[in-house]
């Protein structure tokens, strides 16, 4: 009957055999009792699609018998595999023969809990790194994410200088909702860096030099000896904007994070970093089965009161992944060697 208001009897949900109830249910924007809105019923089944849990999400509003004003909204999902074990072999010219090895769960026992190792080899990083998240760690759903990792990177292999560097560390992140699509995150983190093997470079001197290590300047082929090792700890502060129409192969919407990040090195030093990160989809036929994706990522580091940003921290561009025609990394901040 038209301008008939009905209200909401039960929210169900089909198909769930995994996900546990309350992870669906912490998606809903109508509420059991409630007034029927429309609007807000379309809300849950887009927040449902975008947590990357289902492959499909089907939504019904269905009459209660024996009523006149009640109704059940029922969602019927279709859960994909969130699990999953990567094995990598492969060759690539800038990163010679690397392995791969990943372990991910994104709902992880059904909680929506998120679990994941990842392991990479090459000819110029191993890089190791256990996380995890739990998206509500709040009913007001706060989140909470962490993380350890270990790093052994060898700059010259890269083209991004000529030092070896072994760093491990940990850190924090919690993820504030401010409004359906926008959040705030901050984050802590502590990392440990050495480097070693570093040869007399303009700009790995100029950095030693302004913390008060003066190496001596060597030939060619000689060792110069210079060691550095530092404590960092980071303080972050990000904004992330998410209207993806699902989590899983999205085809339209834009997904796009902007954080800051202040690095205190030894109590001495602090430094500033800003990265912008936004991809977006957009679709290319009505049925969505054609998408154009554009991706742009951009990063400024800079030191507050007279600091110099370590030659480690740059940004460096290049490869395949970057600007097609350059080798990795070899888009940049660079310095010729010193030489006696």
């Amino acid at each position: 009957m038209p301008g008939r208001r009905y209200s909401v009897r039960q929210i169900r949900f089909i198909g769930n055999d995994t996900s546990r109830d309350a992870v669906l249910r912490r998606e809903m924007r109508q509420m059991e009792g409630a007034w029927l809105n429309d609007e807000k019923v379309q809300q849950g089944k887009e927040r449902l699609d975008r947590t990357g849990y289902f492959e499909s999400v089907d939504k019904e509003i269905t009459p209660v018998a024996g009523s006149q004003d009640q109704v059940d909204v029922v969602y019927k999902v279709k859960e994909r595999n969130t699990g999953s074990f990567n094995v990598g072999l492969g060759f690539g010219t800038d990163s010679g023969v690397s392995y791969q090895l990943g372990v991910t769960q994104d709902n992880w026992l059904g909680t929506g809990n998120s679990v994941s190792f990842n392991g990479t080899r090459n000819s110029y990083q191993s890089y190791v790194e256990l996380g995890a998240t739990n998206p509500y760690f709040t009913v007001d759903g706060v989140s909470l994410g962490g993380k350890i990792f270990y790093n052994s990177y060898d700059a010259s292999d890269a083209d991004s200088g000529s030092y070896n560097q072994q760093s491990y560390g940990l850190g924090s992140n919690l993820g504030f909702p401010i409004s359906e699509n926008n959040s705030l995150n901050l984050g802590v983190d502590y990392v440990h860096n050495r480097l070693t093997n570093m040869d007399p470079e303009l700009t790995t001197w100029n950095y030693l030099n302004s913390r008060g290590i003066y190496p001596q300047v060597v030939t060619k082929d000689g060792d110069s000896g210079a060691e550095y090792s530092a404590n960092d700890f980071f303080v972050s502060l990000g904004w992330s904007y998410n209207d993806l129409d699902r989590g899983f192969f999205p085809r339209s919407g834009n997904k796009s994070s902007l954080s800051g990040k202040v690095t205190v090195r030894d109590r001495i030093t602090a430094i500033t970093s800003w990265t912008l990160d936004s991809t977006q989809y957009v679709p290319l036929n009505e049925n969505q089965s054609w998408v154009w994706m554009e991706h742009l990522k951009a990063g400024y580091a800079g030191g507050l009161q007279g600091s110099t940003v370590p030659f480690y921290d740059n940004f460096y561009a290049g490869g395949s992944s970057s600007v097609r025609g350059f080798s990795s990394n070899t888009i940049g901040p660079k310095g010729g060697l010193l030489s006696l």
